[in-house]
């Protein structure tokens, strides 16, 4: 019940909070801000989608307002995360590095990213690791810690990422690192 409807009505209690329809909206205007980058605004779409929300009415009954989605909530907080600065800055100079020729520090700096969950870090520290720039590792070890990094990229929806497992297991070359 919206505030304006309930004085009409001569409740008591006027204000009851927030209906469906103001989360609704309120949905629809996150989302088009979040959708321009405001940080803000992802993280409250963030916060509504990791709980749900349910919204009483007067016979004590509950109605949902915003249904939980851990998906919804997971890419959110996900986008929030990338977006931070450290992140994109270690990005940044991976790829400066990677296109320097300075492999070695590109994947270090790819490493360090993929271990927070970023994607762009997974992937490309597994393609660096997949090209046999291993800092020192064996060979076997090399080819596990890429597919291990390929296997995460893919676990957050990214296709190439899908392919290169794949591939992996379809040429047999998981099999060669294991012998």
């Amino acid at each position: 019940m919206t505030y304006r409807k309930a004085t009409i009505e001569g409740d008591p209690d006027p204000y009851t909070g927030p209906s469906p329809t103001d989360y609704n909206v309120a949905l629809q205007e996150f989302s088009r801000a979040a959708a321009k980058g405001h940080l803000q605004a992802k993280h409250k779409l963030a916060m509504l989608y990791s709980s749900g929300v349910e919204v009483s009415k007067k016979e004590g009954k509950t109605s949902v307002a915003v249904t939980q989605s851990c998906t919804n909530a997971l890419r959110y907080y996900k986008s929030i995360a990338d977006g931070g600065e450290t992140i994109s800055r270690r990005n940044r100079a991976a790829w400066k590095q990677y296109n320097g020729g300075d492999y070695e520090s590109s994947l270090r700096n790819y490493l360090a990213t993929a271990e927070t969950g970023s994607e762009t870090g997974q992937v490309n520290a597994a393609f660096l690791l997949e090209q046999g720039h291993c800092l020192g590792m064996t060979r076997d070890s090399c080819t596990r810690a890429s597919v291990r990094l390929w296997r995460a990229a893919a676990r957050q929806g990214n296709l190439e990422a899908c392919l290169r497992v794949g591939d992996y297991y379809y040429y047999g070359r998981m099999k060669k690192a294991r012998d």
